[in-house]
């Protein structure tokens, strides 16, 4: 899932039972790629891991929207830019993690 020109890595804990909410996204995103890094041991509850993300950016946009279900989010990058805590806004009904951007993303622009 890495592209050169940009990518957006997550690095998170997640209970075993979890599972990504049903709800659609924003299109102004369309995942292209995934790669999983996952730390699992079959006597605990959660495991752990990494997710990079690559897009393709369909419209101007500010925020990138991601399902977010019984994540802790340790550390988020967009275009290898670290996305500091205080935005990185967690929705616990609606299941997202938005990371509100210092800078739109252009369309065509894969992140």
């Amino acid at each position: 899932m890495r592209f050169a020109l940009a990518l957006l890595a997550l690095c998170l804990t997640m209970p075993a039972s979890g599972a990504a909410s049903n709800g659609r996204l924003p299109a102004s995103l369309l995942p292209t790629q995934y790669t999983l890094h996952m730390n699992v041991d079959p006597a605990q509850d959660d495991f752990s891991g990494q997710e990079t993300i690559a897009a393709r950016v369909a419209e101007k946009t500010d925020k990138i929207v991601l399902h977010a279900r019984d994540l802790i989010v340790q550390d988020a990058r967009v275009n290898g830019k670290n996305v500091p805590s205080e935005r990185r806004l967690l929705n616990a009904q609606e299941q997202t993690l938005t990371l509100g951007l210092p800078e739109p993303l252009s369309p065509g622009n894969v992140v």
